[in-house]
């Protein structure tokens, strides 16, 4: 889905980072690019695993750590 001034700003290009600059794991940045594209291979799914906190250890560090969300109403819910 694109954002409404999309077209008015690049036309109907789209744009491809091709290069990890933050990144230097190998198996992450593969588990990155498969989710990006909706792939839930087994490498996902262990960082996912991995990476997953819930109850008390998440109500510790919430505000601290960045929130990646599919959808918009996602991230208004969470910012209220």
């Amino acid at each position: 889905m694109k954002s409404r001034c999309w077209s008015a700003l690049f036309d109907n290009l789209f744009l491809k980072l091709a290069v990890p600059y933050r990144q230097h794991q190998v198996d992450f940045i593969a588990a990155i690019n498969d989710a990006r594209v909706g792939n839930s291979t087994d490498s996902v799914e262990t960082h996912m695993r991995e990476c997953k906190v819930e109850g008390a250890e998440y109500e510790a560090l919430k505000t601290r750590v960045l929130h990646l969300m599919p959808r918009h109403c996602d991230v208004l819910k969470h910012n209220r």
